[in-house]
């Protein structure tokens, strides 16, 4: 029985361990998933073995099991000296080998895909907010540059999980996660934007966080009267005003 997993190709000893050559007639794949480039017919010669290569797979896009199974017959070819015995005749017989494989899902979710840090007061102590990236798949990816465009603001910058610095590649198993934070350090008045980029090349893609923020000498103020209305009552002549 023979593995396969993620359309990796893989191999099974064929061995002669009679006395007689043996002639391989033909090979029949069971499975269209299963495909395998041994040139038959041929000759195998008593104690020699080789080694049969498979390969496995399924349509563009598609994942899940699939299984099937090699056949090859063949045909004992008898020493024409030897003397004729029920063991020396020529027969024909069927062998074979179970093939399964699997072809895993592999998918990532970069979130949020917009980070605003609203306002923010030039010469305070640095804002952070944090994104995440999941393995949302069903077989290991590896997640490889996390880096700004080139227009982003200088005012942005990227750490990662406990203050460290990012790593250049880490390997994410299913449902395992990383967190990224981004950090706003106000340096100069005005609107600041800017971008990150993850590259998922395992999924031959890369994902984009956008970022925004405000930089100001000052914290916005905000005005607020209660109630907006108010309400003196039917006042009469002559009497003394209520202040309210």
């Amino acid at each position: 029985k023979i593995s396969l997993d993620e359309l990796q190709g893989s191999s099974f000893t064929l061995s002669n361990l009679g006395g007689d050559a043996v002639r391989i007639m033909s090979v029949n794949l069971t499975s269209a998933a299963f495909r395998t480039y041994l040139e038959v017919p041929f000759d195998l010669q008593p104690r020699a073995a080789i080694q049969v290569p498979i390969f496995g797979g399924l349509p563009a896009g598609a994942v899940g099991n699939f299984s099937g199974r090699m056949e090859i017959r063949l045909r004992n070819l008898p020493d024409p000296l030897a003397p004729e015995s029920e063991t020396h005749k020529p027969r024909e017989r069927t062998v074979g080998v179970s093939l399964v494989g699997k072809v895993s899902s592999r998918s990532a979710a970069v979130s949020p895909a917009v980070i605003n840090f609203g306002n923010n007061i030039l010469g305070a102590p640095a804002n952070r907010r944090a994104f995440v990236i999941e393995n949302t798949g069903e077989t290991p990816i590896t997640r490889e540059r996390i880096v700004f465009s080139a227009s982003t603001a200088a005012e942005f910058g990227i750490i990662g999980e406990n203050g460290q610095a990012i790593s250049q590649t880490r390997t994410l198993t299913s449902g395992q996660s990383e967190t990224v934070f981004v950090t706003f350090n106000c340096t100069s008045v005005g609107e600041k934007r800017g971008q990150v980029s993850v590259a998922l090349p395992a999924i031959s893609s890369t994902r984009l966080v956008d970022l925004m923020g405000v930089c100001a000498t000052e914290a916005v103020s905000k005005l607020v009267i209660e109630p907006a209305r108010v309400t003196f009552g039917v006042s009469v002549v002559g009497r003394p005003r209520t202040e309210k």
